[in-house]
């Protein structure tokens, strides 16, 4: 049987300064960056504005683990790449958090997501 995983990761973002969101920025820094097309990136990840302003990348589908991990790490990576960028181009520190309460009090989240076969009793 193959198993197919994959996962979203949530990130809260904000301006060090004025402590206001920039999940916007960052987004459009990652769209600039890696040539996604809508929402996808070229591993075939997604990267998008979620419900509350939620910067939100999913890694794409695999059936192997140690890829999954690969995935996620890449995704963080683009992620950083683009607060940097942003950081040069405009003087600003922009802080990130992975999974974790923001300190303008916004919750982000971590989502697994597993394609498998379901077996129910019929008792």
């Amino acid at each position: 049987m193959v198993r197919v995983i994959g996962s979203e990761t949530e990130f809260a973002t904000y301006d060090t300064e004025t402590k206001s969101d920039r999940t916007y920025e960052i987004i459009r820094e990652i769209y600039n960056e890696y040539g996604v097309y809508g929402e996808f990136v070229k591993n075939q990840g997604r990267v998008y504005m979620d419900v509350g302003n939620a910067l939100e990348c999913s890694t794409p589908e695999t059936t192997n683990p140690l890829d999954e991990v690969k995935y996620e790490k890449a995704m963080e990576r683009m992620v950083d790449d683009a607060r940097m960028k942003y950081e040069s181009k405009t003087g600003r520190t922009i802080g990130i958090f992975k999974d974790s309460l923001s300190p303008i009090d916004t919750t982000r989240g971590y989502h697994e997501n597993y394609i498998c076969l379901l077996y129910t009793s019929d008792a």
